[in-house]
């Protein structure tokens, strides 16, 4: 449009603009609130609250009758029923030939309590949030679960909008701007919201025992989140000792090989490549002095092989 702007105003393009429409008549882009059909119930909970404090004020104490003579005029006995308060010091002073009494409800009043207790629950069937009113009967844990999955299905309604939304008219025009027209745009996908419930320990040990879960460490971990406990410490590495090993003069050669030719043995490679502990199943034995097992001569096993894989090489 091209009306006329106030000062300090500024025009935004409707290009620039995102809109979130719920439940769309037509071309009226306001939509219709999700809180429409709470709105009347709330209004009338809140009318009804401030009639039960009215009553609660002026029928607890009672309603002064304030009887006078001609000692007290008219606009004096008026005065003194109006001001009257309950209190720990509340006292009034009259003349002579004028008395007060407070006289009790006849009869019932009406209890306004019923009333917003209904409006409560109208403004959660309204929402479709009905396990708010649940209490502490027997079953509201079932039937509470049951109302949190109708409740579910509500909100991920609103996010498959914001889905589109946010597809066509902000991924599309981005993609647009950068690529151009013909380029393929990808899609804004949610991933459904769910009620996330604790599992006990009876049924995790059914599971185990069926075989359904097994012990792994995301799986345990999730459960230590769930029962808030700390998370399991993540097992030592051993990516940075190979990656020195890689480095080693005897990396083109091979651990492996080294300890079946007998150069090295099984402790002596945990060791080059800085695993911790000893190799299983290995028995201790005593170093021979000859040359086929001694140190030096298996260092000299260990020249010979790499000086033959160098000439290998060339």
């Amino acid at each position: 449009g091209t009306g006329t702007m106030a000062t300090g105003e500024k025009r935004i393009d409707v290009t620039r603009l995102v809109m979130y429409c719920h439940d769309r008549e037509g071309a009226e882009w306001t939509g219709t609130s999700i809180l429409r059909t709470a709105y009347k119930h709330w209004l009338l909970k809140d009318h009804l609250i401030k009639l039960g404090g009215q009553a609660a004020e002026r029928n607890s104490m009672g309603v002064p009758v304030v009887t006078h003579d001609e000692n007290t005029t008219a606009a004096e006995a008026d005065k003194i029923g109006r001001d009257f308060r309950a209190g720990a010091t509340s006292h009034v002073r009259l003349k002579p030939g004028t008395t007060v009494e407070l006289i009790g409800v006849t009869g019932t009043t009406v209890d306004t309590v019923p009333l917003v207790k209904y409006h409560d629950e109208a403004i959660g069937r309204s929402m479709l949030a009905m396990f708010l009113n649940l209490g502490h009967d027997n079953g509201a844990r079932a039937l509470g679960a049951t109302f949190v999955d109708y409740w579910l299905l509500a909100v991920n309604s609103v996010l498959r909008m914001v889905e589109e939304v946010q597809t066509e008219h902000i991924i599309r025009d981005l993609v647009e701007l950068n690529y151009g027209p013909d380029e393929p745009y990808p899609s804004l996908k949610f991933t459904d919201l769910t009620a996330e419930a604790t599992p006990t320990a009876e049924a995790l040990k059914a599971l185990a025992d069926a075989g359904l879960i097994t012990g792994d460490r995301e799986t345990e971990n999730d459960l230590r989140r769930r029962y808030r406990l700390p998370a399991k410490p993540a097992p030592p590495t051993t990516d940075g000792a190979v990656e020195d090993a890689a480095g080693s003069p005897v990396a083109d050669v091979g651990i492996p090989a080294l300890i079946t030719a007998g150069v090295i043995d099984e402790d002596e490679g945990r060791k080059m490549l800085k695993l911790p502990g000893k190799a299983p199943g290995r028995r201790d034995a005593a170093l021979s002095q000859g040359d086929d097992g001694s140190l030096l001569g298996r260092v000299a096993h260990l020249a010979e092989l790499a000086l033959a894989l160098e000439q290998g090489h060339r």
